[in-house]
Order: C-alpha cells, then sequence, then structure tokens
C-alpha cells in the first residue's frame, strides 16, 4: 500500500462546521473536536487523525506533541489561536479554532465523505480464481485530467472519499484484462462498485524453469512467464511461444489451460 490504500490526502479543503462554547474554570481551555459524514448524520465512530498547531500572526508557529486518532478528540489547550487540521480517508480540512479565556470550544467539522467499496471478477469463473486486481481511483483535476487519488489491492476494501465525481479503474495484474467506470459518491452513503469481466482464465501449465512467451496476435501486449502460470485474458487472437514452437490461440471467454 502506498498510505495505506490512499496515495495521499488531496488538498485541504473548507467544510462545513458546528460550533459552541461553553463556560469552564481558568485553567481548564481546550477544544473537543469530532466529525460527521454529512449533515444530519451522527457522528464518526471510527479514527479521525487530528493534527493542533498553534498559531501567531497567523501562521502555524508550534505542533503540538500529542496527535490524537480518536473519532473525539479532548484537548486541553491554553486560550489562543489555533490551527486544526482532520484528516479522515482522502479528506483533508484545516480550520482555524479561537479558544477564549475561560471557555472550551467545541467543533464539530461536516466533511462530506462517503464510502466506495469495489470487487472485480470474471463471469462463469467461480470468485476469488482470477488472481489479484487493483483497483485505481481516478479523479478530474484542476486542468481537466484524470489523476490517481487512491489504490487498492484488497477485495472488497471501503474507501473513504470527498463527496463527488470520480472514475474507477479495475486492473487484472497478471494479464491485459482491464475496466472503467464512473461513480459519484455522495456524503454519508456507502457505494459498491462490480466489475464483471468477460474474459478468459488461463492456466499455463509448463515444467519448472520453462520460459515462455504469450502476445495478442496484432501486436501491443506480451507477456513472458516461466513455469506454471494463471492469466486474465481479453478474448481475442494470440501467439504463445514455448521451447522454440509457436502456436496460434484465439481464446474466447471462460475457462482454459494451455500446455506444451
Amino acid at each position: 500500500h502506498r498510505y495505506g490504500p490512499l496515495l495521499a490526502p488531496l488538498p485541504a479543503a473548507p467544510v462545513r462546521r458546528e460550533e459552541r462554547s461553553v463556560p469552564v474554570d481558568a485553567g481548564a481551555e481546550g477544544l473537543v473536536l469530532a466529525a460527521r459524514l454529512a449533515a444530519g448524520g451522527g457522528l464518526i465512530r471510527r479514527p479521525v487523525r487530528w493534527r493542533i498547531f498553534r498559531l501567531e500572526g497567523g501562521e502555524a508557529r508550534e505542533e503540538r506533541a500529542l496527535r490524537s486518532h480518536e473519532p473525539v478528540a479532548q484537548l486541553r489547550l491554553p486560550p489562543g489561536d489555533w490551527g486544526v487540521e482532520a484528516t479522515y480517508g482522502l479528506r483533508r480540512t484545516w480550520h482555524v479554532a479561537h479558544i477564549a479565556p475561560g471557555r472550551r470550544l467545541h467543533v464539530v467539522f461536516v466533511l462530506d465523505v462517503g464510502g466506495l467499496r469495489m470487487l472485480s471478477g470474471l463471469r462463469g469463473v467461480g470468485a476469488g480464481r482470477a488472481g489479484p486486481v487493483e483497483h485505481r481511483v481516478l479523479r478530474k483535476s484542476s486542468d481537466g485530467r484524470l489523476r490517481e487519488v487512491a489504490v487498492s489491492r484488497v477485495p472488497g476494501e471501503i474507501l473513504r472519499l470527498p463527496a463527488g465525481d470520480y472514475v474507477v479503474e479495475s486492473v487484472f495484474l497478471r494479464g491485459n484484462v482491464k475496466a472503467r467506470a464512473a461513480v459519484q459518491v455522495k456524503p454519508g452513503r456507502l457505494h459498491s462498485l462490480q466489475f464483471d469481466a468477460r474474459a478468459a482464465l488461463v492456466s499455463v501449465r509448463a515444467g519448472r524453469g520453462a520460459r515462455w512467451t504469450l502476445a495478442e496476435k496484432n501486436g501491443g501486449w506480451r507477456w513472458r512467464g516461466e513455469g506454471s502460470q494463471q492469466l486474465v485474458l481479453a478474448p481475442g487472437a494470440y501467439v504463445w511461444e514455448i521451447a522454440g514452437e509457436r502456436r496460434a490461440l484465439r481464446i474466447a471467454p471462460g475457462a482454459r489451460m494451455l500446455t506444451p
């Protein structure tokens, strides 16, 4: 994984907040921090990454030694201006909180985050037999190009993303099968995306150390293998080379075995 299942949190963005200030004894001032996925929803019960900075002249001068990963963070802090960074999944936000003398400030961030679960399989082939799959989550950047914002190789893993439009790529890592789908992530909702590829599960049976090549007949994709392997192939014409011999193949959806 890179940054767990994620590449990096997206740039800090403003979010709605709910604030209230309550009186406390001198010396008990501080912050109570929590977050919601969506307006009107309950508080997030999973860990939220909180970072707190002391501000001087509007700039962060000092980071507190305490970094909380609790759903609700309760921090005793002296009066003054404090920068609060909250990160949940790919959502990151920044807020300046002012703690007045004799007051404790409660802040609830409304993150507008949804969940995305992705699975990939092959039609007519038992689940989990197709080998490793990588799901790449792409989002359009300010220049109009799609850029990769998250990667997961864990089947059914839930990624937590800011609400918005995304493109998901399903890539079978052993073979040449890829697919794309658009998905709109909504705040507080869990979205499931299922890829059902029309492809072939090909088992190559060759002796230990035997080297071979499988390539698309019209050029382009090529795989160099050794010994026995299993590949996921798109339907089409291929050429298999092993021990100096060439064999033309027509791969159709389903399961197939290749032997010398």
